[in-house]
């Protein structure tokens, strides 16, 4: 009898069955492996079959690649704490997470959200200079979730 549930190998985060690796790539970016013709998270799977028990709350990918579901990258995380761990986003002007141009002034400033509030931690001449400061609230803040985008 077969298993219900594919060959996980915690080394490289990838599935297989029968010899064939197992998995696509949702919309989203995160693999998802079939499981009684239901599409259940790699990410989750792994976590179970390596564990022996469904997360509690949700596995935040370190690296922030969400197809790489090496058991090495993944960590149980709260809402908040997978979010403290995003990528920069695209719309970034600045190309630093936590910087922005303030033009009423000419410099750069640097401003970091946490406990529901927006706090403002300073302006600087350079962009480089204002993420600096973010980062060092950010892992002050944040520890091991802190992520530099």
């Amino acid at each position: 009898m077969t298993s219900l549930y594919p060959a996980y190998d915690p080394a490289t985060g990838e599935f297989s069955r029968g010899g064939k690796r197992r998995g696509s790539k949702n919309t989203r970016g995160y693999i998802t492996i079939t499981v009684a013709d239901r599409p259940v998270p790699a990410h989750r799977l792994a976590w179970f079959l390596s564990y022996g028990e469904w997360p509690k709350g949700e596995i935040d990918h370190i690296d922030g690649s969400r197809a790489n579901n090496a058991l090495a990258n993944l960590r149980l995380s709260s809402r908040q704490e997978n979010a403290r761990n995003s990528k920069l986003r695209r719309d970034s002007k600045s190309g630093f997470k936590g910087v922005a141009f303030e033009p009423r002034t000419g410099r750069w400033r640097a401003r970091i959200t946490y406990d529901g509030r927006l706090r403002h931690i300073g302006c600087f001449a350079t962009a480089e200079e204002a993420h600096a400061a973010y980062m060092a609230r950010a892992r002050g803040v944040f520890g091991e979730f802190a992520r530099a985008g």
